[in-house]
């Protein structure tokens, strides 16, 4: 009787068919898993999507979930700009964050329109600020899509694993230009394609600019004479800024390159895909004695996020990974979970999605 009130039947069924496309989402997310003579877990999973589920649903059941993942996506654009990073209501960040999650865990997020429209909305923004920002102390940090960072201080504009994304959720070509324009020097940690962008480390390098990579990456490129490859264990000076590389893992044999950043007085730590265990005991473990951090870039997943941290010993942490859209539901790490992860934190912490600007103020809290 219920189920055919005209008032309730397509609300149900909406229900019905979300909790069918993002059921893949409620799986266990698994942090890095290593098969023999494969990468490690997220990265290993990114592929682009099969064809769309939505094809053989009612065009009355798509136009409400298409109208659901608007209206979810407006508000939670709405809420996140109205509560910036270190400086808006932390519960409602949270709530907006993990509200976040549903749409980015529907199999067809990465091909939605309204999903795209939502992060250029964000990344657009982000651009802009970026380019009119003047600092005057500290570090602003801006996040884009995945594992991007990039950090603007008195003298410099540097930028960590920049990635441009995956289908309708992705950077156009000119945004990469007006990157490449206002970005001095790149950081990239491996080789996976989420991390390593060809096309945007060309137009870096066909302006003059630094690209900072792994002694294993892109050698038979055109590029290839032009990039300057450090390996882990190595201290170096590029562009004014010196960094340490430390000879980080993802799994057991991928080169990652962990960079430690020092620009004007902060000085920055990118993990990128950072994972082996052992590695705690041959150069993470008691990091925090030897360098001072003041920005911590961790990815969600990492083995052991809080000792990593504790390891550390950063002044902020804000971590990076969730919700890659070209991994598979189950490996697209949730906000929620980020959160969870961080329970067991004692240092401070910022949880940023795509395009929001953070400042540091360089004083040793947020």
């Amino acid at each position: 009787m219920i189920l055919r009130s005209g008032k309730l039947f397509f609300p149900f069924l909406l229900i019905f068919f979300l909790g069918i496309f993002a059921a893949p989402g409620c799986t266990s997310q698994p942090a890095d898993k290593t098969g023999s003579g494969s990468s490690a877990g997220p990265a290993a999973a990114a592929s682009q999507l099969a064809g769309s589920d939505l094809k053989a649903v009612p065009r009355p059941i798509t136009e409400q979930l298409e109208r659901w993942t608007e209206s979810t996506l407006n508000w939670v654009a709405g809420t996140l700009w109205e509560n910036p990073p270190g400086t808006g209501d932390p519960g409602l960040r949270k709530l907006a964050l993990i509200t976040l999650d549903d749409p980015l865990h529907l199999r067809e997020a990465p091909g939605m329109k309204t999903v795209g429209d939502f992060f250029q909305r964000m990344t657009t923004r982000a651009l802009d600020q970026l380019e009119a920002e003047q600092v005057s102390s500290g570090a602003t940090v801006w996040k884009l899509y995945n594992h991007t960072f990039i950090l603007k201080t008195i003298s410099h504009t540097f930028a960590f694993d920049i990635y441009r994304g995956v289908e309708r959720v992705a950077l156009s070509e000119k945004q990469l230009e007006r990157l490449a324009g206002m970005v001095d020097l790149l950081f990239i940690s491996h080789f996976h394609r989420d991390h390593a962008d060809y096309g945007l480390a060309q137009l870096m390098v066909e302006r003059g600019k630094k690209v900072i990579v792994p002694e294993d990456l892109w050698l038979d490129t055109e590029i290839a004479s032009s990039l300057i490859r450090v390996p882990g264990g190595q201290e170096s000076e590029c562009g004014g800024l010196r960094f340490m590389v430390f000879p980080g893992h993802q799994g057991s044999d991928i080169t990652n390159n962990v960079y430690l950043v020092q620009a004007d007085s902060i000085r920055v730590m990118h993990t990128g895909d950072q994972s082996n265990s052992a590695d705690f005991a041959a150069w993470i473990d008691g990091l925090g004695r030897r360098y001072h951090v003041d920005i911590l870039h961790p990815n969600c997943w990492t083995t052991d996020l809080p000792r990593m941290i504790r390891e550390v010993d950063p002044q902020v942490v804000i971590t990076g990974h969730e919700n890659e859209l070209g991994h598979t539901v189950d490996h697209r790490e949730s906000f929620a979970k980020t959160y969870s992860n961080l329970q067991a934190v004692e240092h401070p912490y910022v949880v940023m999605s795509w395009g929001e600007r953070f400042h540091y103020s360089g004083t040793g809290s947020p």
